[in-house]
């Protein structure tokens, strides 16, 4: 009978360890299902395709359905293949039907774009194939960073983590389901670093190392951003150079097989736009695309542009703007905040397992990379030029709270502790921006709305979110009077860059139509079509602006409803 009840005890001993080893394991699992349908709801009636979004999508959906790397935004105003000036005064190459190959515009590579066309090519064209991708990376990025949360941290980590996303669907909502690519390239950069950790403790060190470098390669391929987080390399390197300056060798062929992953994919990207460019448009082309990348990457936020200014005047770049960010992430007291974050590396150095040391400093660099380039570099202050130092940010000062709750107080005053940073937290709190339920809707939309310049510039969500119905109102005129010898212009910068993919139908500048003497090459129809940006709720231009355009312009309006506006084109 002893025997049975210790037989007993030693089970529920085991049920118990047990439980808690998978605890957080399942926590990870649900939460990730749970954030993930909570953005499929949200996408299924309001996730329409903004324009930014269109133009990157456009891309793949070329590569999948007619195997050329480029846009069905045309931004040339003459007829015939080549390299010509763009109406954004750079260059942009074009063949005979007006496709528009590598444009530099498209803030976007490869790592988001041969995926997506990828699943273009294997499930069709449509709605839920155009999103599955950056769904299914969504989801990814999520469960790396809940089980970064738990590893680095603890339970407490995970669970603060958690509800402070939780709270601020904005932050990641249009990532989630837009070609945007900052989750895709952050998913990749940590897959990069867990990699890498992994090689300090595994055998086969070199095979680790190789694969660090080829998603390190992906992260930067899929947005030039990263190559500011993907510095954290540089350090380890130093980092190794010191520790292992005994085993050379050893270390030189580790990190030669890291830049072997690194070089590769990058290279054979330049090769095949190289054969590309130059077996269809002659050197001019390669040379006319380099151009174009060089001047955009140049003007279009980067700041190298200034950056002998900047070393002149370090601190210019700095202002309230910049700091104040996490207003949009929804803390008040963002100097709080600031200092909190500086000061945890202190905490979780002291408390976290000696094991876990370099993943938490390699997310540390990535943070700091990112915003030391965008308070001290970069020209804008726009939220999503940070956004990965934004989130890293969160992660890290979630896994300090937890650290601190687990190791420095007894459980009678932990539960003061507690009590004290809610009470704290909620002071700090601002909650204008917090939207907790899960089935968002339209009343979320508008509140997104009118907090996003809370911080003084572009926050999250840092698009317009177009209508659903109004997109899928004019794809299906499109697809039943639209023919393949019309033509479509758009005005001045408003590309209107969403609809071509989805109508599959490249759109040209109207100047072009002009150059051409008001007659359409094709011998078809000519429409001018107007956006979400030019009117309806998203305008940004002046009243009287879409009044004096289709007065113009337009010879007869022939589809029309809030978003979008599609006439035909006076002769």
């Amino acid at each position: 009978m002893i025997g049975l009840k210790t037989k007993t005890a030693t089970q529920e001993k085991t049920s118990k360890k047990t439980l808690r080893a998978y605890l957080p394991a399942l926590i990870i699992s649900v939460s990730v299902i749970v954030f993930l349908l909570r953005v499929i709801f949200f996408v299924a009636p309001y996730g329409a395709v903004e324009q930014d979004s269109g133009w990157l999508m456009g891309v793949a959906k070329n590569l999948a359905l007619r195997g050329i790397y480029a846009s069905y935004t045309n931004t040339i105003t003459q007829e015939g293949a080549g390299a010509f000036p763009s109406i954004h005064d750079r260059f942009s190459v074009q063949d005979g039907n007006g496709y528009s190959y590598f444009p530099a515009a498209v803030s976007v590579g490869p790592g988001y774009i041969v995926p997506e066309a990828g699943f273009i090519r294997v499930f069709g064209s449509g709605w839920w194939q155009y999103r599955a991708w950056p769904l299914l990376c969504y989801a990814g990025l999520l469960l790396l960073l809940f089980s970064f949360a738990w590893w680095i941290g603890n339970l407490s980590s995970l669970l603060i983590f958690e509800v402070w996303l939780w709270l601020i669907p904005q932050l990641t909502i249009q990532f989630a389901y837009e070609a945007f690519g900052e989750h895709i390239a952050l998913l990749n950069l940590l897959i990069s670093f867990f990699l890498y950790y992994l090689s300090l403790y595994k055998k086969r060190k070199y095979l680790f190392y190789l694969a660090a470098g080829l998603f390190l390669s992906f992260s930067i391929l899929t947005k030039t951003l990263f190559a500011l987080p993907a510095a954290t390399f540089a350090v380890l390197f130093l980092r190794e150079l010191w520790i292992y300056r005994q085993e050379r060798k050893s270390l030189f062929i580790r990190w030669c097989l890291l830049a072997v992953g690194l070089l590769v994919p990058y290279l054979s990207f330049e090769v095949y736009r190289f054969l590309v460019l130059t077996s269809q448009f002659g050197y001019i082309g390669w040379e006319a695309i380099n151009k174009d990348i060089f001047l955009n990457t140049r003007d279009a936020g980067s700041g190298i542009s200034n950056l002998s200014d900047i070393l002149h005047a370090p601190l210019a770049r700095i202002n309230e703007r910049k700091i104040n960010i996490w207003l949009d992430v929804g803390i008040q007291q963002y100097l709080v905040l600031w200092a909190i974050l500086l000061l945890s590396p202190f905490v979780v150095f002291k408390f976290v397992a000696p094991n876990k040391k370099v993943l938490a400093l390699m997310l540390y660099l990535a943070l700091a990379f990112s915003f030391l380039w965008f308070i001290f570099i970069a020209p804008n202050e726009w939220s999503r030029h940070v956004w990965q130092g934004i989130l890293l940010g969160m992660l890290m000062v979630s896994v300090t709270f937890g650290l601190l709750i687990q190791n420095t107080f007894t459980l009678r005053v932990k539960l003061v502790y507690i009590a004290l940073c809610v009470i704290a937290t909620a002071s700090m709190v601002n909650y204008q921006v917090l939207e907790p339920k899960f089935f968002l809707d339209q009343h979320s939309i508008d509140k997104w709305r009118a907090v996003q310049y809370i911080h003084g510039s572009d926050g999250f969500p840092h698009v317009a979110i177009f209508s659903m119905a109004d997109q899928q109102a004019l794809i299906s005129y499109f697809n039943a009077h639209i023919h393949q010898d019309d033509r479509v212009y758009y005005e001045g910068g408003f590309l209107v860059a969403e609809v071509s993919p989805l109508v599959d139908k490249v759109f040209y500048p109207l100047n072009r139509y002009f150059n051409n003497e008001e007659f359409n090459p094709d011998n078809g129809s000519s429409y001018l079509i107007f956006g979400p940006y030019q009117q309806g709720p998203w305008s940004i231009v002046a009243p009287d602006y879409m009044h004096i355009k289709m007065a113009s312009l337009c010879d007869q309006v022939v589809f029309r409803n809030s978003s979008y506006i599609l006439c035909t084109l006076k002769e």
